[in-house]
């Protein structure tokens, strides 16, 4: 997998004479609370539908919040032949440099942080019902922390992708 830094990125961008796109892979939500001015935005789940046109473009960089959906976004782009490069560390690195962001509208909270809050509430009221009501509620607490070691050793998080199709990240 090709990569790009966020320096490497901001000085290609201004260059006139590429033939080059960069997509964000951002729920449409997390898009508008802030991205790269010149990003246009094709969901992660909507990649594989896109790879066929984008293959007509010269290169295609590819962005997110932390670089984590872009490497996935990236390998299937490859296995469409698409000609691809990955933005290391996503949004987070392109801001450290110190490079802007464009805002449309109020956006929603990052997918991450989203998971992060749904998870450790789920773990909560666990605990709490089962003190409460029956010890057999624990195995909510269990079953989050399943899911979450699997999402770690995977990438493959189910309640990312039940929370990316709700209604405030469209």
């Amino acid at each position: 997998m090709k990569n790009v830094t966020p320096e490497e990125l901001n000085t290609l961008l201004h260059d006139e004479d590429k033939d080059e796109l960069l997509i964000d892979v951002r729920s449409e939500g997390e898009f508008k609370s802030g991205h790269i001015k010149e990003a246009k935005n094709i969901p992660l789940d909507d990649i594989a539908e896109a790879a066929d046109r984008l293959k007509g473009i010269g290169t295609v960089y590819v962005n997110c919040g932390s670089g984590v959906r872009s490497c996935q976004a990236t390998e299937q782009l490859e296995r469409c032949g698409v000609n691809v490069v990955n933005v290391k560390g996503g949004l987070s690195a392109w801001l450290r440099e110190g490079f802007g962001v464009t805002k449309e509208g109020k956006g929603t909270i990052p997918i991450i942080r989203q998971v992060m809050i749904m998870a450790g509430s789920l773990v909560l009221i666990g605990v709490v019902l089962s003190f409460i009501l029956n010890p057999l509620w624990i195995l909510l607490s269990g079953f989050i922390g399943a899911g979450l070691l699997f999402a770690g050793l995977t990438g493959i998080c189910g309640l990312q992708k039940l929370l990316a199709i709700m209604p405030w990240n469209k």
